[in-house]
């Protein structure tokens, strides 16, 4: 991660968690069918693989994190922002790999998906306007990834507006 995006980091964690209370509890809800329980298993396998991988072949770990989002997987606000984290997290790998341009299409891809599920105000969807940003960034597109982190300020800011007011996203 460039020096430049940390503090940008800090201020959404910091955004988020301030907005969160001790028995808040996950904004996710847990699975309640046999087939969520069984696709959050499969992308926690994903995401153990991807992080043995991830140093030395981001690529193949990115690919490999890229199949499991062709799967077919359950409709459901859950399953969907357990695909977002999987974009975000795709599009990370990418990025390390020096791979911008795919990078790019990963994180615009979990954005699409996020707004045609209206989760659009998510917190998983303001890492995946963090990530658009780095990816932004790298490519040298300043503006670009300036405008991407305010895209993730505003929607860490709708998170916290949701859970003062007692909704939960997922």
């Amino acid at each position: 991660m460039k020096r430049a995006t940390l503090p940008i980091l800090l201020l959404l964690l910091g955004i988020l968690a301030a907005g969160s209370t001790p028995d808040a509890g996950p904004t996710l809800q847990e699975p309640t069918d046999r087939e969520l329980f069984e696709y959050a298993t499969r992308i926690a396998e994903a995401h153990r693989r991807a992080d043995a991988k991830s140093v030395s072949e981001p690529g193949v770990a990115a690919q490999e994190l890229g199949e499991l989002l062709e799967w077919p997987w359950p409709s459901s606000a859950d399953a969907y922002a357990l695909r977002a984290d999987l974009h975000a997290r795709r599009a990370q790998l990418l990025l390390a790999a020096g791979r911008w341009e795919d990078a790019e299409l990963a994180v615009g891809a979990g954005i699409a998906e996020s707004e045609q599920q209206n989760i659009s105000s998510s917190a998983l969807t303001a890492q995946l306007w963090l990530r658009f940003g780095e990816v932004k960034e790298a490519r040298g597109d300043d503006l670009g990834a300036v405008q991407a982190y305010q895209a993730a300020i505003r929607t860490a800011k709708d998170v916290l507006i949701q859970r003062r007011e007692g909704r939960k996203g997922p």
